[in-house]
C-alpha cells in the first residue's frame, strides 16, 4: 500500500459521496487500517475533518500488490503495479 499526497477538492469528495456505496467504503477502508465513520449526514458533508478521511480512503490510499477478491462470485484479481487485472480467467488466456 502506498499513501500518495493528492490535494482535497471539497466539492469532488461530496460529489463522489453520492456516488459509492458508503457502507463498502466502509469495510474497505476498515480492512486497511482506516477508521471512517459507520455512516454521514448532510452536516457530515461540511465537517472538514470527515472530508479529508474520506479523500484519504479514496484517493490518497493505492494498492500496489494484491488480489481483488468479489464478495459475491469469489473471483479473485491480481492488482499489479497498482493496476487491478479485472479480466476473468477465460478472458485473460490468450491463445
Amino acid at each position: 500500500m502506498k499513501i500518495l499526497e493528492q490535494e482535497i477538492n471539497v466539492e469532488f469528495v461530496k460529489n463522489v459521496l453520492t456516488k459509492v456505496d458508503y457502507d463498502v467504503l466502509c469495510q474497505t477502508a476498515k480492512q486497511l487500517g482506516i477508521n471512517l465513520l459507520a455512516s454521514y449526514t448532510s452536516q457530515h458533508l461540511e465537517d472538514e475533518e470527515f472530508l479529508n478521511s474520506v479523500h484519504h480512503a479514496l484517493f490518497k490510499v493505492h494498492i500496489m500488490e494484491a488480489t481483488l477478491i468479489c464478495p459475491k462470485c469469489n473471483t479473485a484479481f491480481p492488482i499489479k503495479d497498482g493496476i487491478p487485472n479485472m479480466l476473468s480467467g477465460s478472458e485473460n488466456q490468450t491463445t
